[in-house]
């Protein structure tokens, strides 16, 4: 479209946590990898660290140190029509943001509500993994 200066690799999304299994997170991300996609968006959601651990885990495990992993929370604006989303402390994302730094994630995408500023800050300044966050605030 006439830009210059560069290149944007598309990322694949993953719609589902698919029940936090392991076994399908490895599934998911081989399938993607062998599509192409060199980086992955998983989803979480669950107030069980341990759960989310495995899960994600896993994924690495199948996409290897050169696919690029983030993770997203959405707890940025949860919605509870279909049924209650699990709701995170601060201190739970950061629990969770220490676990992706073992395991090298890229990014934490909406770890706790968009309107608690303070809380992101904390969890940027205390975590080695981005936050990512806010994609529905405005000004």
């Amino acid at each position: 479209m006439g830009g210059t200066g560069g290149f944007v690799y598309p990322y694949a999304s993953t719609a589902s946590n698919n029940d936090l299994d392991p076994k399908v997170a490895k599934e998911v991300v081989t399938s993607l990898v062998q599509q192409g996609f060199q980086a992955i968006k998983m989803r979480v959601s669950s107030t069980n660290l341990q759960k989310i651990t495995d899960y994600l885990a896993a994924a690495r495990q199948a996409g290897g140190e050169k696919c690029q992993l983030m993770v997203d929370a959405n707890q940025g604006w949860p919605v509870d029509i279909v049924q209650e989303t699990p709701k995170w402390s601060v201190e739970f994302a950061l629990s969770v943001a220490k676990e992706l730094e073992k395991l090298n994630y890229f990014w934490l995408e909406e770890p706790i509500n968009k309107g608690n500023f303070d809380g992101l800050a904390f969890l940027r300044k205390n975590s080695k993994v981005l936050i990512a966050g806010g994609e529905l605030n405005s000004t």
